[in-house]
């Protein structure tokens, strides 16, 4: 096609399956313009690629450029229609037809998730400012009730809430720097977050702080940085090539383990590292806070290990095959006990995914809170209580490495339920103490120098 020629016709490509189709929609349509005066939009970002169901229902406006447009009309020289599956950013969706059924809702349309950042800036109407704080309340409990939303825009926490002129529907909600927006509806019950599963993902979105490592310890090839809980651990890995490019990783942690991640900085330390790790020669204690109360002292399990792909946010899980898994061996000894918990140093000998956490549970101690597997949530823990305290190995230049990471302060909080004799926390503390060469009074202080 010519460029600047953009037609209004049906494109070769099936949507989903072959009753649904996509067609090019201009903006000056009559079902265009009614969405473009709802939300304010004196302009609509065009070409728009309008996808129809099986009923022949628009149901979907997609913004494309001209290149990919282009692309998309040529003939297709195949004996079926392709399936697109996705394309462009998906501007305005309609609402669930379930949803708001039986109340007078001046336009069924509302914004979509992707197309949010494209649609907030160009609205006059219908989008709504929030600061930091109350749009953190929005994203964690998904309602502003009506109730406190002239509230929030009387103290300055929200603006243009005139700008919906008092109707139910959609809208785009954003930060007051744009630099975050989300869609919502107005309904009878409030500002309520909206967005279908497949938009939002899971978990839901957040706005958390952003969380970086810190180093411990920098050698020739390496450097062990401590991970926080809740940092992936490929985030850590960028984190350190923004100084080190050749940063490569030789082990990993999962995301909500916390402490030591050894990190090769050059390929001939990768692989001296890489070597040490396969022959199980790199010795690693972590802190593991366990249910029950062990009666042995300790022990270890040696069972062979296989992953399955059970999808979400954390897709992998390990679990027991004698016959084809590979091989895994975990000790561990009880550090302390009380309430019903067990506070355990863990080593293991081979680095297989999740081994600690899946071998625990098959003794029938699994991590608190460690629901995937089968660890019983307790509301004072809520991350997972791993922690790599310890990494011992040999540098690349021969010299031993040996590395700690002190305990962080929310694991240390839950630790603080096991209570000895000698007072609060004073269990845990002087058997840490022994793995750490500190005085247990001064463990704290030491490990923060550290």
């Amino acid at each position: 096609l010519p460029k600047g020629k953009l037609p209004m016709a049906s494109i070769p490509w099936r949507a989903r399956n072959t009753s649904n189709r996509y067609e090019v929609v201009l903006a000056e349509t009559e079902e265009i313009r009614a969405i473009a005066d709802f939300y304010g939009l004196a302009k609509v970002p065009a070409p728009l690629l309008a996808e129809y169901n099986v009923k022949g229902r628009l149901t979907q406006l997609n913004l494309v450029n001209e290149a990919l447009l282009r692309f998309l009309q040529t003939h297709l020289n195949c004996k079926g229609s392709p399936l697109l599956v996705a394309v462009g950013v998906p501007l305005f969706k309609l609402l669930d037809e379930n949803f708001m059924t039986k109340l007078d809702v001046p336009s069924r349309w509302r914004p979509a998730l992707e197309g949010a950042g494209v649609l907030g800036p160009l609205m006059a109407k219908r989008v709504l400012r929030l600061d930091l704080d109350a749009m953190r309340t929005l994203l964690s409990t998904r309602l502003l009730p009506m109730a406190s939303l002239q509230e929030l825009s009387d103290r300055g926490a929200l603006a243009g809430l005139e700008g919906c002129g008092g109707l139910l529907g959609g809208c785009v909600v954003g930060l007051y720097d744009g630099s975050f927006w989300t869609p919502c509806i107005v309904t009878g019950l409030g500002l309520e977050l909206y967005g279908s599963a497949e938009e939002l993902g899971d978990p839901r979105p957040a706005l958390s702080p952003k969380i970086c490592p810190t180093t411990l310890l920098e050698g020739p090839g390496f450097v062990t940085l401590d991970k926080p809980s809740g940092l992936r651990t490929e985030d850590a890995l960028r984190f350190l090539q923004e100084t080190h490019s050749q940063s490569e990783l030789v082990s990993r942690l999962d995301r909500g383990t916390s402490g030591c991640l050894l990190v090769a900085t050059g390929p001939g330390s990768a692989k001296a590292l890489t070597a040490q790790l396969a022959e199980g020669s790199v010795a690693k204690t972590y802190l593991a806070l366990v249910w029950g109360e062990l009666e042995d002292a300790e022990g270890q399990v040696a069972l062979p290990l296989a992953l399955s792909d059970s999808g979400g946010g954390s897709r992998y899980r390990a679990y027991i095959d004698e016959a084809e898994g590979k091989a895994a061996l975990t000790a561990w000894r009880v550090l302390a006990k009380a309430g019903g918990v067990s506070l355990l140093a863990v080593f293991p000998k081979t680095g297989r995914t999740h081994q600690i956490r899946c071998h625990m549970a098959h003794l029938g101690f699994p991590l608190v809170s460690d629901v995937k597997y089968n660890g019983r949530k307790a509301t004072w823990c809520a991350r997972l209580p791993l922690h790599c305290l310890r990494v011992r190995a040999v540098d690349e230049t021969g010299q031993p490495l040996d590395v700690q990471s002190p305990v962080p302060e929310d694991l240390a909080a839950m630790l603080g339920r096991l209570t000895g004799e000698s007072g609060p926390q004073a269990a845990w503390r002087e058997a840490i103490a022994a793995y750490c060469g500190a005085a247990p009074a001064d463990l704290g202080a030491a490990m923060r120098a550290k």
